[in-house]
């Protein structure tokens, strides 16, 4: 009887004496060689985190980040009424040294650290409908971009969207949302608005069913004129 000698070939074992070879299943659980996922930036997932922050069903940021300590010391100096508006929040977060600084969770520091409420029945009335909304208008935007091949510049800024969709809306959440304040880069995005309304002479729009929310941009060319 042959007394194996293996050779190893990487996924089989084979005799040097008499031939015999058997596979081998490993589990590779780290390679050098081995590819990296392919995992591309998720537009869609971005923008859903900050609809849930901005819906107040986003936990916020973790409990070990400065900006807990930062609103709840500003809370503590100043009399009541000092944080008592997403106005007042904001000025705190600008005003400190912190490197991150979580603007888009605004409605949370409001919920944690003032008494500052929306009518509670909007809120319950219409927070998932709110959702589906707006994710539906970011969906349209970001199919036409896709198929019009408007990617030359980079993709919209998600504030500017999110700003732009509540003000069409007549939504009172926009109240959580930083103010204008850029001219400059918010002539770009309408700019590039319209461009997507009327890339392939409207023929795409129409076919993607973007073309009623695009229709309205009219709108949004009126934002400049509203800047502070």
């Amino acid at each position: 009887m042959c007394e194996h000698t293996w050779l190893d070939t990487g996924h089989t074992k084979v005799c040097c004496n008499c031939g015999v070879e058997k596979q081998v299943l490993v589990l590779n659980v780290w390679n050098k060689f081995s590819a990296p996922l392919n995992r591309q930036y998720d537009r869609v997932g971005r923008f859903k985190t900050k609809v849930d922050k901005l819906l107040g069903t986003h936990r916020g940021p973790r409990y070990s980040d400065p900006v807990w300590t930062e609103l709840e010391q500003a809370r503590r100096k100043g009399d009541r009424g000092t944080m008592g508006s997403p106005d007042d929040v904001r000025k705190v977060i600008r005003k400190s040294k912190l490197k991150t600084k979580h603007y888009d969770c605004v409605r949370i520091f409001c919920d944690v650290f003032t008494t500052f409420r929306l009518t509670p029945l909007y809120l319950k009335q219409n927070t998932e409908r709110t959702r589906e909304q707006l994710m539906h208008m970011f969906g349209e935007i970001h199919h036409v971009w896709l198929g019009c091949n408007d990617t030359s510049d980079g993709f919209f800024s998600y504030d500017f969207l999110l700003r732009f969709f509540l003000e069409r809306m007549n939504s009172p959440l926009v109240v959580y949302l930083k103010p204008k304040t850029n001219k400059r880069r918010l002539q770009k995005y309408v700019e590039k608005l319209t461009r997507l309304s009327q890339c392939g002479n409207g023929t795409y729009c129409q076919n993607s069913g973007g073309s009623h929310f695009l229709s309205e941009l009219k709108r949004s060319m009126n934002l400049q004129s509203r800047l502070p």
